[in-house]
């Protein structure tokens, strides 16, 4: 902004007609000064604001993709074959075959040792990786060589209580086997699987 001296510095005049040359000097350097100076420098940007305090918003969670889910396992081929129930000395069993052939898998209740066993033809030296799925979910367990059994075949043993069992009896459908070196067995949950199971309970 632009200021007219002349308007600013009119009251100084009157005093320097009224003093002395020398005072009127003077005063007049000093009031020139004080009345004349030319106002500050309006600054370049305004003042910065305060901040408010506002919180600032909460960042948005990251969104987890997971993998899609395999096919349940009653979507699968179903091995052909049934099941049947028996009793047996020390306890019950059921056979899943086809007809005319020899066993796939054998369901059995231990009355003694109060256990559960699947019994897997095949020969084996040593404990090989396994895993039940049903439509609940899959367990990863191990299957051992079976003691005194013929012809060989590998074991997996369960506490009758465990859970396993029952999601295997109440599967929608079917429940797969799986023990590496294998073909992967999809059998039907049938009520002979129930049945062995509360055999042992």
């Amino acid at each position: 902004m632009k200021i007219n001296r002349s308007v600013v510095c009119a009251p100084v005049q009157p005093l320097l007609t009224r003093a002395p040359a020398a005072l009127a000097a003077v005063l007049a350097a000093m009031l020139g000064l004080a009345s004349c100076a030319a106002p500050p420098p309006l600054p370049l940007t305004p003042p910065m604001r305060a901040s408010s305090g506002a919180a600032l918003p909460a960042p948005r969670p990251v969104q987890v993709v997971r993998p899609a889910t395999p096919p349940a396992a009653r979507e699968a081929a179903q091995t052909p074959g049934s099941w049947t129930y028996t009793a047996e000395k020390g306890g019950t069993a059921a056979r899943f075959a086809a007809t005319g052939a020899m066993p796939l898998l054998v369901l059995r209740c231990d009355s003694a040792r109060r256990m559960i066993i699947l019994l897997r033809p095949a020969p084996g030296q040593s404990a090989v990786a396994a895993s039940i799925s049903t439509s609940s979910g899959t367990r990863n367990i191990a299957a051992r060589p079976a003691a005194n059994v013929k012809p060989a075949a590998l074991a997996i043993e369960l506490d009758p209580q465990d859970r396993v069992l029952d999601q295997m009896a109440f599967s929608k459908g079917r429940f797969t086997l799986d023990i590496s070196g294998l073909p992967t067995l999809v059998l039907p949950a049938w009520a002979e699987v129930g049945r062995v199971i509360e055999d042992c309970r």
